[in-house]
C-alpha cells in the first residue's frame, strides 16, 4: 500500500482541491482494490490541509462507517470539519479527530503529556518551541504507543512506521499551506 499510494500522489499532483484529491484516492481505490476486499479488510485516510479560502478542510476517505463496520462496500469520501465541526469552535481552539483503536488514545495520549511532558520543562531536556518541536512530540507520542502495542497486544491494530506532519495556513502573499515535518531520523539525530 505504501508504495502503490507514493505513486498514486505522485501522479495525483494536478488536484487542484482536496476534494478532488480525496474523490480521486476513493475511486483509484474501488478499482484497484478488489470489491470482495473492501467488505473484509478495514483502510481509511486523513486528508487534512486548508482550502482556497484560507479555511481548514478534514477528509476521510475510507472503506467503514463512523463505527468502524465494513458496511459501506467500497471507499467513500466526507469531510467534517466545515461541513460539521468548524461552527462550534471558539476562536483558536483546537478539535482533534480520532479513529481506529482510540483505548491507546484515551489511555495514553494525555498521560504521555502529563509524564514525558513534564520533564521536557526541566533542565538539559530540549523544549518544543517551534512547529517542527511539536510535530516531532506528537511522532514520538504516536511511536512509544505503536512500541507498547507490538510488546503487549496481541494482534495488529497499530503499527509502525509512523509519520507525522503538521500544516501550517497559507500567508497572505502565499495561497499554499505548507508542511511541517521533523528530519528524518531526527530522534538519533542532536540538535
Amino acid at each position: 500500500m505504501q508504495e502503490w499510494l507514493q505513486a498514486f500522489l505522485a501522479g495525483a499532483t494536478d488536484c487542484q482541491t482536496m476534494v478532488e484529491l480525496a474523490g480521486r484516492l476513493a475511486d483509484s481505490l474501488n478499482r484497484v482494490i478488489p470489491p470482495a476486499r473492501h467488505r473484509v479488510d478495514r483502510s481509511g485516510f486523513h486528508i487534512a490541509g486548508y482550502n482556497r479560502a484560507g479555511q481548514p478542510e478534514f477528509w476521510y476517505v475510507r472503506n467503514v462507517d463512523d463505527n468502524g463496520e465494513l458496511t459501506l462496500g467500497r471507499y467513500e469520501v466526507r469531510e467534517d470539519f466545515q461541513r460539521r465541526d468548524a461552527g462550534t469552535l471558539r476562536p483558536n481552539q483546537a478539535g482533534t479527530y480520532r479513529n481506529g483503536d482510540l483505548r491507546a488514545h484515551e489511555a495514553a495520549w494525555r498521560n504521555i503529556d502529563d509524564s514525558f511532558g513534564l520533564l521536557l520543562n526541566t533542565p538539559g531536556f530540549r523544549q518544543r518551541r517551534t512547529a517542527t518541536d511539536y510535530v516531532d512530540w506528537v511522532k514520538f507520542k504516536m511511536e512509544l504507543i505503536c512500541y507498547f502495542y507490538k510488546i503487549y497486544y496481541q494482534g495488529s491494530i497499530i503499527a509502525r512506521p509512523v509519520d507525522a506532519f503538521g500544516i501550517k495556513a497559507p500567508s497572505a502573499g502565499n495561497r499554499r499551506a505548507r508542511f511541517i515535518q521533523p528530519p528524518a531520523n531526527q530522534s538519533q539525530s542532536k540538535r
